[in-house]
């Protein structure tokens, strides 16, 4: 009987072993961010065409980036793209404008329903269909602007979108443009 007891809990001993192999070394999720004065990590994602992009790429090359997240079905969305195509345009040399999509669809369908409700935007538009970008800037509801300085820190953001919107999230572009800053 002593055999028997000390054989189930050896193979219980062991099962345990293995399930503590197999979990992974940290359940820590990933950081995010959710606030003014936080630091962007170098985050990676791809635009409707698949060609990648690192943040800290872009941070290199652009003095402004500007991240909207918006969503096909979103009114307010909608009408927040002329002002960022807008701003795009103006200052397109030191600022990088990101569509982030949050409709979990690829680019090829994306690029679809944007042309069968005639939206028209040159900025760079991302497919986010893991949700990683969502995920990592915590979004709770769209649209959702972000503005990120070249040293890679939140500056502004801003969840919704009404009419006069663009002239606040302008001014803040404007003034990380003109702070001398990298």
């Amino acid at each position: 009987m002593k055999l028997t007891k000390r054989l189930y809990l050896s193979l219980l001993v062991v099962l345990l072993s293995l399930c503590c192999i197999s979990l992974p070394a940290s359940s820590t999720p990933a950081p995010k961010v959710t606030e003014v004065g936080q630091k962007v990590g170098n985050i990676s994602f791809s635009d409707l065409d698949g060609k990648k992009f690192e943040m800290e790429d872009l941070l290199k090359k652009y003095r402004v980036v500007v991240i909207n997240f918006w969503g096909l079905r979103c009114a307010a969305c909608i009408q927040e793209m002329p002002h960022l195509q807008a701003l795009h345009e103006k200052y397109g040399k030191r600022v990088k404008v990101l569509g982030v999509n949050v409709d979990a669809v690829d680019g090829g369908f994306l690029k679809e329903q944007m042309e069968f409700m005639g939206l028209k935007v040159s900025y760079t538009l991302v497919p986010d269909q893991e949700f990683k970008l969502i995920d990592y800037f915590g979004l709770n509801a769209a649209p959702l602007t972000i503005v990120v300085d070249g040293e890679g820190i939140v500056r502004y953001r801003h969840e919704d979108y009404r009419l006069g919107d663009e002239k606040e999230l302008e001014k803040v572009v404007r003034e990380i443009l003109e702070s001398g800053e990298k």
